[in-house]
């Protein structure tokens, strides 16, 4: 009797966790999240004294979107939201609506100030980026249709050898950085400026190469989980070396993307606590606002010259301000191809593939055409191109830069698909250096959403070429591997 009931009490159970699994709808979900960006863009779109202002209703339209965007997400994770977030298409999609809904609540709440730089309404660049989201989300969506994930384990059968290839990537890291300080002429003259440092730097891309083979190994020994204090003084080692030559070249996103890679290496082998990704993300805050006020400056005043008394307010306000405007913000760089409308609203494959041509080193090609961010920082920034400092564009703004209106918006539908092709072989596949790869394709998808195409595959075929690397040099180690049988088993995989 007492096994009958545990029977019925079993299979009840597998029930309730498939419904779970398999709903809400993802077609719902975009049908409201579709229908909430229509009506607001009928209002911010329509006569001019019904338009949609940063003084008046745009965050109320953002809040009305929040709800909408957050369903849609939840309906794609079909039960493993967590996992999702975790993959290239949930963390890029989760970075983005953040950014468009919180931005202009911001702006409203007097912690940010809005561009005024250019002639482009605030409101009509809103609902632009909602509807390009809405695309990029239905694409996601369209690709993300099996979604379930599975946590690796891996065992290593001689640890001796493998420990002698870490030390060898160690270093490799170690070698990139001496290299990178003596062809800059030394610590001091490399930190000198941003305008200097990007001359300096110049045609140096292989030496990311070998610095993303410590970074690799970093990432496969927290897949392998590390054994003895002498492993986890490698991983701490390995992790320094890649975050030292980030921070010496000045590469502030990549920087924050490694650190998740960090995290996602641990993820993919037993569950880390959310909290550790919020301690992350407030720890990017005041390194973001540092590095936006001390080496990248910002085309607008963090705070107001006329007021002399230092307020929580205002200090609250120039402590947040930067790292709004310098690392969530993807609407400005939108408002520039939107300020220009209807004029540079064509289609130009050239800045498409100047993006892949900066994968080719200037010494194969000396005269290779400019990259997308060279290109949009000279035709939209100019004069802040002339100073030293680059405006990449966002996902949103390079997709217009790139096709167009409508091309614009169907190449963010094939970037989720893509992205989201991506997010189900992240979790499934058996292979560790493919987990590593796409590991490297979760945290580098912010730099795709954030800095543009450009900034992604330059940074995902140097972290590729160091991974290969690696993989060369275990070729004699056995590494077996294996899927957990469930998501959330938490034992060992040793």
């Amino acid at each position: 009797m007492s096994n009958t009931r545990k029977r019925r009490s079993t299979s009840g159970g597998e029930q309730r966790r498939t419904l779970h699994r398999t709903g809400p709808s993802p077609t719902a979900a975009l049908q409201l999240l579709g229908l909430t960006v229509v009506t607001i863009g009928l209002m911010a779109l329509g006569p001019k004294d019904a338009a949609i202002d940063t003084g008046g209703y745009a965050w109320l339209g953002c809040l009305a979107i929040a709800p909408a965007a957050t369903w849609a997400l939840v309906a794609i994770a079909r039960g493993y939201l967590y996992e999702f977030l975790l993959s290239p298409a949930g963390l890029a999609l989760a970075y983005l609506w953040a950014s468009v809904i919180i931005v202009p609540i911001a702006w409203r709440a007097g912690l940010a100030t809005p561009w005024d730089d250019l002639a482009s309404p605030q409101g009509r660049v809103i609902v632009w980026a909602c509807l390009q989201m809405v695309f990029l989300t239905a694409g996601t969506a369209f690709a993300v249709r099996q979604f379930k994930p599975r946590r690796i384990r891996l065992t290593i059968t001689n640890e001796r050898r493998f420990v002698r290839v870490l030390y060898i990537s160690a270093a490799f890291g170690i070698v990139s950085i001496l290299w990178l300080l003596q062809a800059a002429g030394g610590l001091t003259s490399l930190l000198s400026g941003l305008s200097t440092r990007r001359d300096m730097l110049s045609g140096l891309g292989f030496i990311g190469a070998l610095a993303a083979i410590p970074a690799a190994a970093s990432l496969l020994l927290l897949l392998a989980r590390p054994k003895g204090p002498a492993q986890r003084i490698l991983v701490v080692a390995l992790s320094a070396e890649y975050f030292g030559y980030l921070f010496i070249s000045g590469a502030r996103f990549p920087l924050i993307s490694y650190a998740i890679a960090l995290l996602l290496a641990v993820a993919h082998r037993r569950r880390v606590p959310p909290g550790a990704f919020v301690v992350l993300l407030l720890a990017a805050v005041p390194f973001s606002t540092w590095y936006a006020i001390s080496v990248r400056k910002t085309s607008r005043s963090v705070a107001s010259q006329g007021s002399e008394t230092s307020t929580i307010f205002s200090t609250l306000h120039s402590s947040l301000e930067p790292f709004i405007n310098g690392g969530v913000d993807t609407l400005r760089t939108l408002s520039a191809p939107i300020a220009a409308a209807p004029g540079d609203w064509h289609f130009n494959i050239s800045n498409f593939f100047g993006g892949l041509f900066t994968l080719v080193p200037r010494v194969v090609w000396p005269n290779k055409p400019n990259g997308v961010s060279i290109a949009f920082s000279q035709q939209y920034f100019s004069d802040r191109w002339e100073q030293g400092t680059g405006v990449p564009p966002s996902i949103l703004a390079e997709s217009i830069f790139f096709f167009g209106a409508i091309g614009g918006l169907l190449y963010l539908l094939l970037v989720g698909i893509l992205l989201g092709w991506c997010s189900v072989r992240a979790w499934r596949t058996t292979s560790p250096f493919m987990r590593i790869m796409f590991i490297f394709t979760t945290s580098d998808a912010i730099v795709w959403v954030k800095s543009g195409s450009d900034s992604f595959f330059r940074s995902l075929t140097l972290h590729g070429v160091g991974l290969l690397v690696l993989y060369f040099m275990t070729r004699q180690i056995e590494i077996v591997s294996s899927l957990r049988k469930d998501t959330n088993d938490e034992a060992s995989g040793h």
